[in-house]
């Protein structure tokens, strides 16, 4: 092998490890951290309380909420630890998405916001 092969392979595998350690220092997502950053930008406009949207009957604003029954069959926004059960995954996987709608103005999420999203579900749904 020469040379600037063996340099650009090392180069390619410190880029692999440093990526992993990034990552691995990312702390997990809390409610807390979701409602300070994703939430805030792309739900709460509408999935608030004081919202004068129809989704207010489906608020995110508190951690609560988000566990709370949406009807009287116990349908749930969220389930913790099943991110394929929980509405609210299913609403921004759905194709084409369909939160947040078109009409409000926001962007959809980026698939890093929803991976971040999915991996709280995933973790339990912990609050802070």
């Amino acid at each position: 092998m020469n040379r600037k092969m063996i340099l650009t392979g090392m180069a390619m595998v410190g880029s692999v490890l440093m990526s992993a350690l990034a990552l691995a220092q990312t702390p997990a997502p809390t409610y807390e951290s979701l409602r300070d950053g994703i939430l805030t930008a792309k739900c709460l406009k509408c999935h608030s309380a004081g919202s004068t949207s129809d989704a207010n009957q489906m608020p995110f604003d508190t951690y609560a909420a988000l566990l709370a029954d949406v009807d009287d069959s116990g349908t749930k926004i969220l389930i913790p630890g099943d991110v394929n059960d929980s509405i609210l995954n299913k609403a921004l996987v759905k194709t084409p998405p369909s939160m947040p709608p078109k009409k409000s103005g926001i962007p959809p999420l980026t698939p890093e916001e929803l991976a971040t999203v999915q991996l709280w579900i995933q973790n339990g749904a912990p609050e802070k």
